[in-house]
């Protein structure tokens, strides 16, 4: 429609295409079906909840970001387990936490986006990480 055209255009969508499928189509014909595709479309992205665990309580922080080669994380627990793993779940490190503050030599990895989890008695934590190499 062209409502739904100038809506999209306003919020930033790069490329819009409406079509007019049928002309004698009642709104119900045309909405039923798009807001159906559309929960579709989201639920591929949506991320089940897999744990009922606390938040880490204190603010962790961690540099740069984008990495590389290394990162220094602070605000971590005396006693915690530290992973590091890409978006399809494989394991690309894991560390000992025994100290406030963590010097990290970080394996060769390809560019991409990494997930650094920390799990502690005292909570959990997660952040993005980012690599380019």
């Amino acid at each position: 429609s062209v409502i739904a055209d100038s809506v999209m255009r306003a919020n930033g969508a790069p490329s819009f295409n409406s079509a007019n499928l049928s002309e004698t189509a009642t709104h119900t014909e045309c909405i039923t079906p798009a807001v159906t595709n559309t929960v579709f479309f989201f639920a591929a992205f949506a991320a089940p909840v897999t744990s009922t665990r606390a938040a880490y309580p204190q603010e962790v922080a961690f540099w740069p970001n984008p990495a590389s080669q290394d990162i220094r994380i602070q605000g971590l627990p005396q006693s915690g387990h530290l992973r590091l793993v890409d978006l399809n779940g494989q394991v690309h490190g894991q560390w000992r936490t025994n100290t406030g503050t963590m010097n990290l030599r970080l394996p060769r990895l390809s560019s991409g986006i990494y997930v650094l989890s920390m799990e502690s008695d005292r909570g959990y934590w997660t952040q993005k990480l980012v690599i380019r190499q």
